[in-house]
């Protein structure tokens, strides 16, 4: 799943590279922040990652309101912490994302599933880097080298599938927060793959 969220990120920074291609591109009049790169980011990656959840720039009580800039979950709970991603102008920049994802993003409380420090470079640039919680997996994509570049999914009948398990896990988890929902998102990945007609191992071999 690590290569194929990966692809995912890749393929949504080439595609508001495309779309927008005058993105940050201001007069003298106009200085850009980071919020301003996440919410452009976050509306095409939300394409891609529909049947979560999408916030950003949100505060963090519970870790002094620190402020991930782009997540994907089910609001009000912790079970479909799935990705959390840092967005960057600069590679400089960049250099305490990963950091921040494994000390903040990926501790207990929390427990995002994934961790990616993206920089949006100008003219379409980008680099991305991806970690997946308890495992040691990372993957790199760069807008320079080939990746498995992803289209938004159109199966209509796999997207109502994938959202109906969605809306069965959040049911779960708010009856019983302990309940076991491990099967549940195992039937999600494997949805997430049938969606973008891959099987891991397509995913992983390219």
């Amino acid at each position: 799943m690590t290569e194929l969220v990966a692809d995912i990120l890749a393929s949504a920074a080439t595609s508001l590279g495309e779309e927008q291609p005058t993105l940050s591109k201001f007069t003298s009049e106009t200085n850009e922040y980071e919020p301003n790169l996440s919410f452009h980011y976050a509306n095409i990656l939300r394409r891609f990652l529909f049947w979560l959840d999408c916030d950003f720039d949100v505060s963090k009580p519970n870790l002094g309101n620190r402020r991930p800039d782009i997540i994907f979950h089910k609001r009000g709970i912790h079970a479909l912490n799935f990705l959390v991603v840092e967005v960057k102008r600069s590679e400089r920049d960049a250099e305490e994302d990963i950091e921040k994802i494994k000390a903040y993003w990926f501790n207990k409380r929390l427990s995002y599933r994934f961790g990616a420090s993206t920089v949006l470079g100008e003219n379409g640039l980008f680099s991305v880097q991806l970690l997946e919680s308890g495992t040691g997996k990372e993957e790199t994509r760069r807008s320079n080298k080939d990746f498995n570049g992803l289209c938004v999914p159109m199966a209509s009948e796999l997207r109502a599938t994938q959202a109906k398990l969605g809306n069965r896990l959040l049911a779960a988890t708010q009856q019983d927060a302990e309940v076991d929902v491990s099967g549940l998102k195992a039937k999600i990945d494997q949805l997430v793959y049938a969606l973008y007609g891959r099987t891991p191992e397509e995913i992983r071999t390219g």
